[in-house]
């Protein structure tokens, strides 16, 4: 959106909220391995900056909120082969997404990316759900970003 004071959320409990904004708009993406693969993160991005109202190539950030961190995420050989071009990212059977989300905000042109660097899978219970962790009984976290 480029308007301002309206909220987008994204609701999850393992895959990562991120927020894009710049220029003038924002974004929220809701970002799992699929997503991830399928290109959310560039769809996100494309729209901040066809929504922007400031300049013809807007300074964009990102936040990578909570989410399965690369020290609890582990996966099959389907998610790892999805990833095989990002080097750096496995870590035996377990998978960093919080990279390959920074990874992918770099390339499409996020100059400053920030990470929260909690893990839904370890954090204490009481603190973030995590849909793998409690076995899918759980709630969710809300990403959240607006303009002001």
């Amino acid at each position: 959106t480029n308007l301002s004071g309206v909220a987008m959320a994204a609701l999850v409990a393992d895959c990562l909220p991120i927020a894009v904004a710049g220029g003038g708009a924002a974004a929220m993406v809701h970002a799992g391995w699929r997503g991830l693969e399928g290109g959310v993160i560039a769809a996100g991005v494309n729209a901040v900056r066809e929504l922007a109202t400031e300049g013809d190539e807007p300074k964009l950030a990102g936040a990578i909120g909570p989410g399965a961190g690369p020290c609890c995420y582990e996966v099959g050989d389907e998610v790892h082969a999805a990833f095989a071009e990002y080097s750096g990212v496995r870590r035996g059977d377990n998978l960093d997404l919080k990279e390959i989300a920074r990874r992918q905000l770099l390339a499409a042109g996020v100059s400053d990316v920030y990470d929260i660097t909690l893990c839904t899978l370890c954090a204490p219970p009481g603190l973030l759900y995590s849909h793998r962790r409690d076995g899918g009984v759980t709630g969710r976290q809300a990403g959240v970003v607006w303009l002001t």
